[in-house]
């Protein structure tokens, strides 16, 4: 296997209708907030959302759940390791694997990518992140590392429990060194998340996924 400093690598900025930037600023969500979660592993944290208070009785409770893929050694294939709340995969023939490459995540020193995935192939870098949540969550956050364009780099897709699914462009900051936050507080019901469509040089890496999960 070939090695390759990646001094430009990985993923993605957001950037949906009336959202997003291409002036190098930070990335603006649909409300201004940013996710900054941190940790180790799968951590629950005490700002996730909580129930309804109009109605006490019936509102499920949530917490945030920050899965950053620290706890595993690099190059680890994942797959069900975080199973209680989200399983990963790829394209067929791909998966999806932790690297610590080129010191560019956005908590030390994990993040996962698709680099080197591809059997028989080189569509490694373009490979797709599928990702299955256990049960529907809602308020999703990604960080995207290693991205190394300032214009548009990926799709992601986010799909809901009824079947349907809302779609944005994710826009690089145009430093590889800078993690691009892709927040969707107003997200609810997802059962999937997808990253397609990846266009970036040497591909996208993903590091803090974040999401409130009922209790």
């Amino acid at each position: 296997m070939r090695t390759i400093l990646l001094g430009c690598s990985l993923l993605i900025a957001a950037c949906s209708s009336g959202s997003g930037h291409k002036d190098g600023g930070p990335p603006v969500t649909t409300d201004g907030a940013a996710d900054t979660a941190r940790g180790d592993g799968v951590i629950p944290t005490p700002d996730g959302a909580q129930a309804d208070t109009a109605h006490p009785d019936t509102a499920p409770q949530y917490q945030r759940v920050t899965i950053n893929f620290d706890d595993l050694p690099a190059g680890t294939t994942l797959t069900n390791q975080y199973g209680q709340h989200a399983t990963f995969a790829s394209a067929a023939g791909c998966s999806i694997e932790t690297t610590s490459s080129a010191g560019v995540a956005a908590s030390q020193p994990n993040y996962i990518w698709t680099y080197y995935s591809c059997t028989g192939s080189t569509s490694g870098p373009s490979a797709p992140y599928f990702i299955d949540f256990t049960k529907p969550v809602k308020h999703v956050s990604v960080s995207l590392v290693g991205v190394n364009s300032g214009s548009k780099v990926a799709t992601l897709r986010l799909v809901h429990s009824d079947g349907s699914s809302g779609s944005l462009d994710i826009i690089g900051l145009g430093s590889y060194m800078q993690p691009v936050v892709v927040d969707r507080p107003g997200s609810v019901d997802v059962v999937r998340l997808e990253i397609t469509d990846v266009q970036d040089a040497y591909g996208l890496g993903l590091d803090d996924l974040a999401f409130d999960v009922p209790k």
